[in-house]
C-alpha cells in the first residue's frame, strides 16, 4: 500500500493556491535524483506519467508513492513558474512507510527489524524464538543476535504456609521462565492457594482460592506449579501429584514446577522457605522428625533409606546423623545413591564422614548430602554391624533447575 502526497504544502498561509493551473509536476528520488513511480491510486495500479501536467485548474494535485528514506523532490512547472519542494516526507512514517524501499531488506514477519552495519548499509534480522532476547554480538552481520540465554532462569516464588496451616499455602511474587525456555512468567503479587479445593484462578493470602488441579487431596507429596496463560497473560500457581505433567486448566499453555510440599495426617507439613542463590530453593521443616532409626541394621552392605525431600528430582538434604555401638570404635559413609558403591576407609578413598570417638558413646554430624530422584541417601559401614543408625532431615536444598 501506497502513501499520499497532496499539495496543500504549495499553498499560501491563506490557503490559496500557489501553483498555476495545469501545472507540470516532476517526481524524484531525493537520493539518486531519479524520476519517481507515482501513481493516481493507493493500491499502485494507475501509474502517472512523470512529469506530467497533472495539476488541476486550481493549480492543486496529488499523488502516491513508496515512502522512501531522504523522500522526494517534488518540481511544479508553468511557463516562467518554477517551484521545488526537496526531502519531501511521503507517509506518516516519516519516509520510510513500505516493507521493502529502493533495497531496503523485506520485513516479512512479524517483530523483524533493520539493524545497521559496519559497511553503512541496513541488514534485516529476523524476529527470534519464543523466548529469546537480543544479545550484542560484534561477529554477526547487524551486531545484534536472538540468544536464549534466559532458560531455566528463577527468582522469588518462595512459598509458605497460609492463615489456615492445614489446607493453604502463600506463593510469593517472583518470575521464572516456563519449562520450554518460550514464555516469561511474572507473578506481581502474592496468591493464596488452596490444597483441598479444586482449582479456581487468583486467591490471595487473606482470601485464598483453590489450589488443587485435579481429584481428592490426599496424604501425599504435592508439587507447585507456576502456570500462564499467553493469551491474557494471567499467571497463577496450582498443586499437583505430578511431578512432570499437572492437569492445566483451560487456556493455560505454559507452566514451571517451583516447589514441593507434604501432606500428613490430613494436614501440610509446617515449614519454612528460602530463596538461595540463583533462585534455588531452601526449606527448613519447622518440626524435624526422625526419618531413619535402625538398630543393628547398617553393614558393610549398602543400604539406601528415605529421607522427607521431593521424589523425581536430586536435592542436597540437610541431615542431622548418629551412629552408635556399645562394643566398638564404628565409622560410617553417608552419600548419594547415585554414586558408586565403595567400602569406606580411614586411608583410602571415600574416607568416611561420621565416626565415634569411643566405644558406646554417639557420633553426631550434620551433613549435607545429594539425594537420589528416588528421596534417599546411601550409607555402610567400615567394618561390622552398628547398634544405632539414625537420621533426621532438617531440609533440603533444591536449585529449580529441572
Amino acid at each position: 500500500m501506497l502513501a499520499v502526497f497532496n499539495s496543500a504544502a504549495f499553498t499560501n498561509a491563506s490557503g490559496v493556491a500557489n501553483i498555476p493551473a495545469n501545472a507540470t509536476v516532476e517526481v524524484r528520488r531525493e537520493d539518486t535524483a531519479a524520476l519517481a513511480s507515482i501513481y493516481s491510486d493507493e493500491a499502485g495500479t494507475a501509474l502517472i506519467a512523470n512529469p506530467s501536467a497533472f495539476a488541476d485548474s486550481n493549480g492543486r494535485f496529488t499523488f502516491y508513492a513508496a515512502g522512501i528514506a531522504r523522500g522526494y523532490s517534488v518540481k511544479v512547472t508553468k511557463d516562467a513558474f518554477t517551484y521545488t519542494l526537496h526531502n519531501v516526507a511521503i507517509g506518516t512514517a516519516g519516509q520510510i512507510d513500505a516493507n521493502d524501499v529502493s533495497g531496503f531488506p523485506a520485513l516479512t514477519a512479524k517483530g523483524d527489524s533493520w539493524w545497521a552495519t559496519a559497511a553503512n548499509t541496513l541488514a534485516k534480522l529476523a524476529v527470534g524464538a519464543a523466548g529469546s532476547i537480543l544479545m550484542a554480538r560484534p561477529a554477526a552481520t547487524p551486531g545484534v543476535a536472538y540468544v536464549a540465554a534466559l532458560n531455566k532462569s528463577i527468582y522469588g516464588l518462595t512459598y509458605d504456609n497460609g492463615t489456615d496451616a492445614v489446607n493453604d499455602l502463600n506463593i510469593n511474587p517472583g518470575g521464572a521462565m516456563d519449562a520450554t525456555g518460550a514464555y516469561w512468567m511474572t507473578l506481581a503479587a502474592a496468591l493464596g492457594k488452596q490444597s483441598d479445593v479444586a482449582w479456581a484462578v487468583g486467591g490471595t493470602t487473606g482470601t485464598p482460592l483453590g489450589g488443587l488441579d485435579t481429584g481428592a487431596v490426599g496424604n501425599s507429596d504435592y508439587y507447585v506449579w507456576l502456570i500462564a496463560r499467553s493469551d491474557t497473560g494471567v499467571v497463577d500457581a496450582l498443586f499437583s501429584l505430578s511431578s512432570t505433567a499437572p492437569t492445566m486448566p483451560a487456556n493455560y499453555d505454559f507452566k514451571r514446577l517451583i516447589g514441593w510440599f507434604k501432606r500428613v495426617a490430613g494436614t501440610i507439613v509446617a515449614f519454612k522457605t528460602y530463596e538461595t542463590e540463583g533462585g534455588g530453593l531452601g526449606l527448613l521443616w519447622t518440626t524435624p522428625t526422625l526419618d531413619i532409626n535402625l538398630a543393628n541394621t547398617l553393614t558393610t552392605a549398602r543400604r539406601t533409606d528415605a529421607v522427607k525431600v521431593p521424589l523425581n528430582f536430586p536435592t542436597v538434604a540437610h541431615l542431622n546423623a548418629v551412629i552408635q555401638d556399645a562394643a566398638a570404635n564404628v565409622a560410617a559413609w553417608l552419600y548419594c545413591p547415585d554414586q558408586t558403591d565403595i567400602a569406606p576407609s580411614s586411608v583410602a578413598a571415600p574416607l568416611r564422614n561420621i565416626d565415634t570417638a569411643a566405644v558406646n558413646i554417639p557420633a553426631v554430624r550434620a551433613l549435607f548430602i545429594k539425594t537420589s530422584a528416588t528421596g534417599t541417601v546411601a550409607a555402610r559401614s567400615e567394618a561390622g554391624t552398628i547398634d544405632l543408625y539414625a537420621v533426621s532431615t532438617m531440609g533440603f536444598t533444591w536449585d529449580r533447575r529441572t
